[in-house]
C-alpha cells in the first residue's frame, strides 16, 4: 500500500474495522487516509494507493467506533456505513468511508463548546439501541 502526503509526515493511529474490510490512517500533520482491504494489490498494480480523505482534512483522529451492525449490510466491502470518530481536541464526528474516501464530515457533539474541556477522545465503542 502506498501512502502520499508530506514528506516530513508520518502515520500517528491506524484503525481497522472488526471485519478488517476497512483501514484508517491518520498522520502527525492531520491528513487522514483510507484503505479498502478487500482491494486485491496484485490485480491493478504492484501497489494500491491509500485514499486521502479530504473531508477529515485537519482532523486528529483519536478513536474509531466501527458499528457492527453495519457489517450486516450487503454492500459493506464498498462502504463502511456510519462511524463515529473521537478527535485529540475533544470532537464526536460522524463520517462515512467509501472506495474513493470519506463522504461525510459532521461534527456531532464538541466538548469543547460544553464544557470548555477539548481533552482527547481516546476510546469509542457503537451500541444500537432498538426503537
Amino acid at each position: 500500500y502506498e501512502i502520499t502526503g508530506k514528506v516530513d509526515d508520518e502515520v500517528r493511529r491506524v484503525f481497522l474495522c472488526p471485519a478488517g474490510v476497512h483501514c484508517l490512517l491518520s498522520t502527525v500533520h492531520g491528513e487522514n487516509f483510507y484503505i479498502n482491504c478487500k482491494d486485491d494489490p496484485n490485480s491493478k498494480s504492484a501497489t494500491i494507493k491509500a485514499k486521502r480523505c479530504d473531508k477529515l482534512k485537519g482532523i486528529e483522529v483519536e478513536s474509531v467506533g466501527w458499528g457492527k451492525f453495519n457489517q450486516t449490510n450487503a454492500d459493506y466491502e464498498q462502504n463502511s456505513g456510519s462511524i463515529l470518530l473521537g478527535t485529540a481536541t475533544g470532537q464526536f464526528v460522524d463520517t462515512r468511508l467509501e472506495k474513493d474516501g470519506a463522504k461525510l464530515c459532521k461534527v456531532l457533539y464538541d466538548l469543547r463548546e460544553k464544557a470548555n474541556d477539548g481533552k482527547a477522545i481516546t476510546g469509542l465503542e457503537v451500541e444500537k439501541f432498538p426503537t
